[in-house]
């Protein structure tokens, strides 16, 4: 059965498990975009990053970005909706961190995304910085002092080793159960694990439904793909919800259908079998 919108995660689910979209897959879903396929995606990356990967691709239904602090166009980089992190939740994040020794990306919306940074402390950090420098990235800015952003900061990101990290990802989750916390290993960087924190708001499963009062296209008209931890609130709401084979056992539970591992572009094939025939 054909829905009114489909939406797909990228890193393991649309992109392959290099975290790229190759030349065929592009022009595949371009194709599909031009002749209506009505699709956007819901990723952790942010615009740029996503461009950088997905290029010229003529998505006309905004895009959920950042895992859900952001609800954006696509074509124009213009926000339709940003959350922010409370200012004192801000602050008591950033202490517990400084006493622990640990220094995060901090990334702010004033009049454009930006993304502040002390110094790269680490491995796992200087990768991070160094792939995104290469990249054009132009959000990054050194800044000594991070208290004048409190007020808008849209995402808090520390990059470290598993056992390093734990010790805040409990507290943080202890005195902000509601925030959105995701704690992961990077799989382009094994080894290195990233802790990042956001508003309460600042999920798929929230930002699924702002989409919704956007373009008038209800939730339970969604057609929603993804693999992981931070797909769950995504699949929750969706109309239907479609797991590829590598996702978590944790997210198949709530996956109404499976399809094949996302290295064989299976998002790809399932838009092309379904929409094509409709």
């Amino acid at each position: 059965m054909s829905k009114d919108l489909y939406i797909s995660d990228l890193d393991g689910t649309l992109l392959n498990p290099k975290g790229q979209f190759v030349a065929n897959a592009h022009k595949r879903l371009k194709s599909l975009l031009q002749i209506g396929l009505p699709f956007t995606f819901a990723t952790a990356r942010c615009l740029q990053a996503s461009k950088e990967i997905l290029g010229d691709l003529p998505i006309q239904i905004p895009i959920i970005q950042v895992n859900g602090s952001h609800i954006t166009e696509y074509q124009t980089g213009k926000n339709f909706k940003i959350n922010f992190i409370e200012e004192t939740v801000v602050q008591r994040i950033l202490d517990l961190g400084y006493s622990m020794s640990l220094l995060p990306f901090l990334s702010v919306h004033t009049d454009s995304d930006y993304i502040y940074y002390k110094e790269s402390q680490n491995s796992g950090m200087r990768w991070y910085l160094a792939e995104r420098i290469n990249a054009q990235d132009q959000r990054f800015q050194k800044s000594k002092n991070f208290n004048e952003y409190n007020a808008n900061v849209t995402s808090i990101t520390y990059m470290n080793r598993c056992e390093v990290l734990a010790p805040l990802h409990k507290k943080v989750k202890y005195l902000y159960p509601k925030c959105n916390i995701q704690f992961y290993e990077n799989p382009y960087q094994i080894g290195w694990f990233w802790l990042s924190i956001q508003a309460p708001e600042s999920t798929k499963g929230h930002a699924l439904k702002a989409l919704s009062e956007i373009v008038n296209i209800p939730v339970s008209a969604m057609t929603v793909f993804g693999d992981g931890a931070n797909d769950i609130e995504m699949f929750q709401q969706a109309g239907r919800s479609i797991a590829v084979a590598n996702a978590s056992p944790e997210l198949k539970q709530y996956a109404d259908l499976e399809i094949p591992h996302h290295g064989s572009y299976s998002v790809l094939d399932f838009l092309e079998k379904e929409f094509l025939s409709s």
